[in-house]
């Protein structure tokens, strides 16, 4: 008798441990049964998805649904999948107005902070602090939050970019060590640097164009919280114009030419040479032959570029709003939180695509990803002149451990893109002629905030 009541103790005490369990302040909420209930109530359901497709990591985003699929068989995801940015847009002002907006949405060209001013979409941060199934530590709290507006968070980002810029060995001794003491470099310590060298025909960078370090430094001259700008008579925002002018202007036209990365550049074989002319690099942070040790002595010291905040600037991401009047919320949350999840990402390193081209949002999922990565530039630069030097091993795990570090630094994310068009066209008269610095400046001040204000001139 005593032994089969032993056995009946052991039993509980087994069954009790497979439950997994959290304790707020006013309740307990058994998880297991929580996400078994969910499970069931959606069943049969049907998710609705619109993206755009124009992106690199396209392949990765198939294969994470496929995933979703094979789990969760009896639920029916409907894509619609735009390639062109302007059909985009058409369809999603169109979705709004008659009030079909798919359950979640591509935020990639979005005005997501207008849509969250109309109650359009959800706030993922109140969300999350509701949601006792989500380990909030398993991600990048530090991306989720360069998307904040006004204290809420409009945007999922799955994926992030961000970039990075080293500095060319063969600059006089006394550039590099300057530039060597940086841990993050920003656009005005590049402008010091490249002053002392501009007359020994140095290219500073092909990102280090005005277009680019504009949008880098939005965050410097514009509130979008506030709907707010310090542009007029701001002493940077004239430097960054009168500099651009003085040091760039037979080089502006080159560049914006050329486009493309640094990085893309610099691994064109017929480009090299003018590549090697550069006294920076850029690269973004999925370049990781730049951070492991290679036989190319030309750059080093790869650290990420930030703007005048201190913050890294998120370049692209991916990710998507959610439907605030979608009946599926709960679907499409539950499907978010799958697809970025390292179950659903386990072998995701092995598709054979030529990079790795973002940044998981989920920090487990970085560090396997980000394995592969590091072994297939390795595979792919042998018997070449940038050939990966030194044990394998140690330079994967220096790679990620520098990687993992700038990962979680400070980041933002501009919303330029509603007030990109009004800024270039207000900047042209000064590059012609037409006016001062300090009068485009008053000038784009007051268009901003129109713009801002929804008060378009």
């Amino acid at each position: 008798m005593k032994n089969v009541i032993y056995v009946i103790i052991l039993c509980l005490i087994f069954l009790c441990s497979c439950k997994e369990v959290i304790k707020t302040e006013n309740n307990t909420v058994d998880v297991t049964e929580l996400l078994r209930e969910e499970e069931k109530q959606e069943m049969g359901k049907s998710l609705k998805i619109t993206k755009i497709t124009t992106k690199n990591d396209d392949e990765i985003f198939k294969r994470q649904v496929e995933r979703y699929k094979e789990k969760y068989p009896d639920i029916d995801i409907k894509i619609t999948e735009y390639d062109d940015y302007n059909k985009f847009i058409s369809a999603i002002n169109i979705q709004i107005e008659s009030g079909s907006l798919d359950d979640l949405v591509d935020a990639t060209y979005l005005d997501y902070n207008k849509l969250m001013d109309n109650g359009n979409i959800v706030n993922y941060k109140k969300l999350i602090e509701t949601d006792y199934a989500f380990d909030i530590g398993d991600y990048y709290v530090n991306v989720l939050d360069a998307f904040n507006y006004r204290n809420a968070w409009p945007v999922f980002p799955i994926s992030f970019v961000y970039g990075l810029i080293g500095v060319n060995n063969e600059l006089p001794p006394f550039v590099v060590d300057q530039y060597i003491r940086h841990q993050t470099i920003n656009t005005d310590d590049l402008w010091d640097l490249y002053k002392l060298i501009y007359h020994d025909d140095w290219y500073p960078d092909i990102d280090f164009t005005l277009p680019n370090i504009l949008v880098r430094d939005l965050g410097s001259y514009i509130d979008f919280n506030n709907k707010t700008c310090n542009i007029s008579s701001n002493i940077n925002f004239i430097r960054l114009l009168e500099d651009s002018k003085k040091y760039f202007e037979e080089e502006l036209d080159y560049f914006n030419r050329l486009g493309g990365s640094n990085a893309s550049i610099y691994n064109d074989n017929l480009l090299e040479e003018r590549a090697l002319q550069y006294a920076f690099l850029k690269a973004h942070c999925f370049n990781t032959q730049f951070i492991m040790q290679n036989n190319s002595i030309s750059f080093s010291n790869f650290v990420p570029l930030v703007n005048r905040n201190g913050e890294i600037n998120i370049e692209m991401f991916t990710g998507f709003v959610l439907n605030n009047a979608s009946e599926n919320k709960t679907l499409a949350w539950n499907f978010l939180k799958y697809v970025t999840s390292v179950e659903n990402n386990i072998d995701i390193g092995e598709i054979d695509i030529p990079y790795m081209p973002y940044v998981p949002i989920n920090k487990m999922v970085f560090e396997q990803l980000y394995k592969s990565q590091c072994i297939r530039q390795i595979n792919n630069l042998k018997y070449t002149e940038n050939e990966i030097v030194g044990d394998v091993d140690e330079n994967i795990n220096k790679a990620i451990k520098i990687l993992k570090i700038y990962n979680e630094h400070p980041m933002r994310y501009n919303d330029y893109l509603s007030v990109i068009f009004t800024l270039f066209e207000t900047i042209s008269p000064y590059f012609s002629g037409e006016a001062d610095a300090v009068q485009v400046a008053d000038e784009l001040q007051n268009r901003i905030i129109s713009v801002l204000n929804g008060w378009y001139p």
